[in-house]
């Protein structure tokens, strides 16, 4: 058993928290696009890793009530729209989850490493 590919996922699903959490914070955030993590088989087939982190081109929403970019004050409105955040909170939810529990079952992986290895060496004493 290798601890290294429980390492290398750990990394992985880390890294897609951190994504999905990048993603729900911006949920209100006016032409924000979502970004999605894609995951790959590790070397030799073996473990997980991030192949690439793509952002999702899906126009948001219209959002009225924005200042015109145009407009030297801020503070006044016209009827323009701004583009809203792409962000689906449920499927980001979703995902958040998933990356958790795979990032909880690769802890207790090395855990069982840790363990074994103690037990080898209390032996070997």
């Amino acid at each position: 058993m290798s601890i290294d590919v429980s390492l290398q996922a750990l990394h992985a699903f880390s890294l897609a928290q951190a994504v999905t959490a990048n993603n729900v914070a911006n949920v209100e955030t006016p032409g924000f696009q979502a970004s999605q993590t894609v995951l790959e088989s590790g070397p030799e087939d073996r473990g997980v890793r991030v192949a690439a982190i793509v952002p999702d081109e899906t126009p948001g929403p219209p959002v009225p009530g924005y200042p015109s970019p145009d407009a030297l004050d801020m503070s006044t409105y016209d009827n323009s729209y701004a583009e809203g955040s792409n962000v689906n909170l449920a499927g980001e939810m979703v995902d958040l989850m998933t990356a958790q529990r795979a990032y909880e079952a690769n802890l207790v992986s090395i855990a069982s490493y840790d363990q074994m290895t103690g037990t080898v060496l209390d032996i070997m004493a």
